[in-house]
């Protein structure tokens, strides 16, 4: 994946837009060249998939009775189309960088240029906060029974000899989607609120206009807990800065 991380300021919403519109622009130069490729009779270029899914969603469009008809000949005529577009329509054809885990990229990215470099995102389903406890998904699932309630720990880091997990959104307007990431958010934030270890630091960084509108509601329900924070990347940064003085 062509992610470019620009961090320029301790602005996380900012950062997470430039790298966003400058990921696009880089999928689309690489996307170009693979759109070629196929064209030119590539039948095991990584874009394949990418078309044949577009191609699957509209079949009967695109005269096939179903969609295992769909054959290498459809492949290349969609990537032609794609190649002869004019340039303004080409960057909505290429990867799109939300899709791309790009926003926790940039978040991590800029604790660690304004921090220190121990910040670093981790695999999903490697940490959760589990009934006093950090546990792996897995054992997670194992000692309820059932999925769990709280999602991973996004990114870790480490400031004055005290752990930090942190937990990462970006959301800039309101939509369908957002009161269940809020929800998610304050579920996390619930199980981190158990955990026995009170020297770990817990923190949800929350970014983008409509994602930073629930912080004063989060923090008023988890002000009882010294160690644990919430905030955008900024106040996240000269908070955890305040700490290591």
């Amino acid at each position: 994946m062509s992610k470019v991380i620009i961090v320029e300021s301790k602005n996380g919403a900012d950062n997470i837009d430039k790298s966003r519109q400058a990921t696009n622009m880089s999928n689309l130069n690489e996307d170009r060249k693979s759109w070629q490729k196929i064209v030119d009779g590539d039948t095991k270029n990584k874009t394949i998939p990418t078309i044949i899914s577009r191609l699957e969603k509209n079949y009967e469009y695109y005269g096939f009775r179903q969609k295992e008809d769909i054959n290498f000949d459809a492949v290349q005529k969609l990537a032609k189309a794609y190649l002869d577009a004019d340039p303004w329509l080409q960057i909505n054809y290429c990867r799109d960088s939300t899709r791309q885990s790009i926003d926790e990229s940039v978040q991590t990215a800029t604790l660690k240029k304004y921090i220190n470099n121990s910040f670093e995102n981790i695999a999903n389903g490697k940490e959760v906060p589990f009934d006093g406890q950090i546990v792996s998904k897995k054992e997670a699932i194992g000692l309820n029974g059932k999925q769990v309630k709280a999602r991973s720990v996004d990114a870790v880091g480490i400031i004055a000899n005290r752990k930090i997990k942190l937990f990462q959104k970006y959301s800039k307007v309101a939509g369908s989607g957002q009161s269940h990431q809020t929800l998610e958010t304050q579920n996390w934030l619930e199980e981190c609120s158990k955990i026995k270890d009170k020297s770990i630091l817990f923190v949800a960084q929350l970014d983008g206009n409509e994602a930073e509108s629930h912080i004063p509601t989060l923090r008023k329900l988890f002000e009882k807990h010294s160690n644990i924070f919430v905030g955008n990347s900024e106040q996240i940064i000269d908070w955890l800065n305040s700490i290591n003085k």
